[in-house]
């Protein structure tokens, strides 16, 4: 089971790459024309945001296991936050999951729609996906189980427990930033903005990382959870 939680959350970890890859491709990896999301209304580039949407929905997905497996391995520590920490989790993969299948099925018939009308919604539809959902609610999801679950992790595996910690931290700091401001993660407008997103971009590497201490599965996080 560890073996296939670690494909799980090396999934985790590259998706979310993937899709970004395929948004900017999209655009023709046009920043300026990035920065205007409904730029691409009225293009032949439906298809690919559809498939754009469906990578990043499908990244949030493979993190249901890895939620469910590290409660699993922690129930026996008994810890209060545990529960609240899973709770976070799964709705931190609902959420996002909602946002990418937004963009595979809303987003392309507007795309190819191309009138004003189809431009205005499709500005007002990735604002709430990119501001409200990805940037805002889910990020307070993810920090939360992040700094609850590498709470327990950490004693056991210190240098993973840490970036998770701090990757929950730049989640937080970067909900209350997108809360306050009505940025996405995106709008990097000074460096504040850059640190606290490059914290928030930590839990890729932290699931890469957790990926291969399931998989080695000897003396790392499989074992020392099971005899912690």
């Amino acid at each position: 089971m560890a073996r296939v939680v670690s494909i799980c959350a090396w999934l985790a970890a590259i998706l979310p790459l993937v899709a970004l890859v395929a948004f900017a491709a999209a655009y023709d990896f046009d920043v300026v024309r990035l920065a205007d999301l409904p730029s691409v209304v009225g293009t032949d580039r439906g298809f690919v945001i559809r498939i754009a949407g469906l990578f990043d929905m499908t990244a949030y997905l493979v993190t249901i296991p890895v939620v469910l497996y590290l409660h699993r391995r922690f129930e026996g520590a008994g810890s209060e936050v545990l529960g609240l920490a899973t709770f976070c989790g799964l709705a931190y993969a609902v959420l996002g999951s909602l946002g990418g299948s937004t963009f595979a099925t809303v987003a392309p018939p507007l795309i190819d729609d191309g009138s004003e009308a189809a431009r205005v919604t499709f500005a007002a539809t990735t604002t709430f996906v990119t501001v409200t959902i990805w940037s805002t609610l889910e990020s307070i999801f993810l920090g939360v189980w992040l700094l609850g679950i590498n709470r327990l992790l950490r004693p056991q595996v210190v240098g993973l427990g840490t970036l998770g910690i701090v990757a929950g931290i730049g989640a937080l700091l970067s909900a209350v930033r997108s809360g306050l401001t009505g940025q996405s993660v995106a709008d990097l407008a000074g460096p504040v903005d850059l640190v606290v997103v490059g914290l928030l971009g930590l839990y890729v590497p932290w699931f890469a990382w957790l990926g291969v201490e399931l998989f080695r599965g000897r003396s790392t996080v499989h074992s020392r959870i099971v005899h912690s």
